[in-house]
């Protein structure tokens, strides 16, 4: 920074707000590598009740400078934070993904009376009280406080893989979430607002175009760190909404943090960045059951009228319904539905995506998906007990549908052979960041032992699953494969029931309950081809309509679309 002649200049070094009494600026500052330093945040012992906080070893740092200008009379200019990564040219861990300083006064993390990260004075009095830790997860402690008088300002700086600088903001920030600020690696809920640098919003962080009031930075407690992404990035095309996630290490006051995710919030600039609904008219439900729908569903007397249904489709996106709920059953979600899930709606019509006034559903906090693959989450109170579940199964049309999605999200997103070679994919562009979150939060635990669990649940699963609908849904007959045979390739791509197949290759595959008809489509004919038919096996023709509905047997069935060959 530049001051006027007639100003001092007074820095720190430790992330505290810098003042008379701090470091007077008389001659240039070293800026270097000091990882060497020794560790004064990370070896703090009091994040967690009954647990040891304490960072094992050396944590990695990156240098913090803050400085202020005060002149003759005393007045101050604002606070300048700037971070340096120093010496890190090589390291993987800055290249694999974004790097977030996030910097704020150590007292407004750490401070016994006011310090929003630690267990502080709310927790010695609710000991002194006469409480105990038979139930930890529900102590008090400073970390619990919530509202404005628990925002502290900071300065958050996020850089790309590339080491450029992308964001530069003052912010407030909170401690997010509910039994996870018992963890040692907190999430933080970051708010952009005119008090603190004149603007509201931070512009482009989840692509260009975007606008945040509020985003995370999330501390996912799984111990793979794969969790959250995989499954959002699997479903993002579906008709659901899905944050954006982007790996950042981030380092508080200077000190390595750990492995987070910069995540959007399902507030109204979400909806307007991804449907183009407009603030006012965004009506946003924390759960899986909105109110509305079930002040409906206490009306009626015999759920299993066909007027029901239509109401129902009227008042909500079936098929949204279908996907969330396939896919946290699927998945085994040990914890949705009543906190851990979003619905929304526009509340009147307009012409954005998704603007038609019902109800529809988004994924929100899944990191305790994908355990236990035998686990039939059928017979759980999230599906059996579940008002709108009761309703809808009354209907043969929302059952029909319910097997079919849920056997297209199998088929195209969770199929071992597909998705265990993404997972070893995302395990490897972030191993080295992996390597040392592990050394700062679990250095005596087995890597490979979080990673086989998940790629064990992803294996297993389908046998389980199968049973599980099948039983569910008092479906036939195991389910049988379908086979899209082109004499062709890449001549189109499909639409089976609910995904779309791009097909580079003449053929794709996959499993249906025969219990049910399959409809098969031309989704886009690529370039000059010309579609000629749907054939047997046997060069019968079926049809020459661009959609058709097969009748699967209780065996293989091959279906041949044909195009022109020059």
């Amino acid at each position: 920074m530049k001051a006027s002649p007639e100003s001092r200049i007074y820095y720190t070094v430790d992330g505290s707000e810098p003042d008379s009494d701090s470091i007077l600026y008389e001659k240039p500052i070293q800026i270097r590598d000091v990882s060497d330093a020794p560790n004064v945040y990370s070896v703090r012992n009091d994040f967690q009740p009954m647990q040891d906080s304490q960072a094992e070893n050396p944590v990695e740092k990156i240098m913090v400078v803050r400085a202020i200008a005060i002149d003759e009379n005393g007045r101050k200019s604002d606070i300048v934070t700037n971070s340096y990564i120093v010496g890190k040219e090589n390291q993987g861990n800055y290249k694999e993904m974004y790097t977030v300083s996030l910097v704020t006064d150590p007292d407004n993390l750490f401070n016994y009376d006011e310090g929003i990260y630690v267990l502080g004075k709310r927790y010695d009095e609710y000991i002194a009280g006469g409480d105990n830790l038979k139930n930890a997860i529900q102590v008090d402690a400073n970390y619990h406080g919530k509202g404005k008088a628990s925002e502290r300002p900071a300065s958050i700086e996020i850089y790309n893989e590339s080491g450029d600088l992308i964001i530069d903001r003052e912010v407030g920030i909170r401690i997010h979430g509910n039994t996870s600020r018992e963890g040692k690696q907190k999430s933080f809920s970051v708010f952009a607002r005119e008090m603190y640098d004149g603007e509201d919003t931070i512009e482009d962080l989840f692509g260009e175009g975007t606008a945040v009031h509020k985003s995370l930075i999330y501390a996912n407690r799984e111990g793979t760190r794969l969790r959250d992404v995989l499954h959002t990035t699997l479903l993002e095309d579906r008709d659901m909404a899905a944050q954006s996630f982007i790996y950042c290490n981030v380092f508080l006051d200077g000190e390595y943090w750990g492995i987070y995710f910069l995540a959007e919030v399902y507030d109204e600039h979400y909806f307007e960045n991804h449907y183009g609904i407009e603030a006012e008219n965004i009506q946003i439900h924390e759960g899986c059951n909105p109110p509305e729908i079930l002040e409906y569903l206490d009306t009626v007397s015999d759920k299993s009228e066909a007027a029901v249904y239509d109401e129902l489709s009227r008042m909500m996106d079936i098929q949204s319904f279908i996907d969330y709920y396939a896919a946290m059953l699927y998945l085994n979600d040990t914890d949705w539905m009543e906190y851990n899930a979003r619905s929304y709606r526009s509340i009147e019509a307009g012409p954005g995506k998704n603007e038609d006034g019902r109800w529809r559903w988004g994924t929100w906090d899944t990191e305790n998906t994908m355990y236990d693959a035998y686990e039939n989450t059928f017979q759980g109170t999230r599906w059996q007990e579940d008002p709108i579940v009761q309703a809808l199964m009354e209907h043969e049309e929302f059952r029909k549908q319910f097997v079919i999605t849920y056997m297209d999200l199998y088929n195209n997103l969770w199929r071992e052979d597909s998705i265990l070679p993404i997972v070893s994919e995302m395990e490897s562009n972030i191993a080295e960041s992996y390597a040392m979150y592990m050394e700062r939060y679990h250095a005596d635990a087995d890597a490979n032992e979080y990673l086989d669990k998940l790629k064990t649940f992803l294996a297993d699963r389908p046998g389980y699953a199968f049973e599980h609908v099948k039983e569910e849904f008092e479906l036939s007959a195991e389910p049988v494969w379908l086979v899209i045979l082109s004499n062709k390739d890449n001549a189109a791509s499909f639409r089976v029931n609910t995904s779309i197949i791009n097909m580079p290759e003449i053929w794709w595959q996959g499993l249906y309950f025969a219990d049910y008809p399959v409809e098969i489509a031309i989704e886009e004919v690529h370039g000059d081809n010309e579609f000629l038919g749907w054939y047997t096996q046997d060069d019968e023709l079926l049809s020459t309509d661009e959609v058709l509905e097969l009748h699967l047997t209780e065996e293989t069935n091959i279906i041949c679309p044909k195009f022109v060959v020059d």
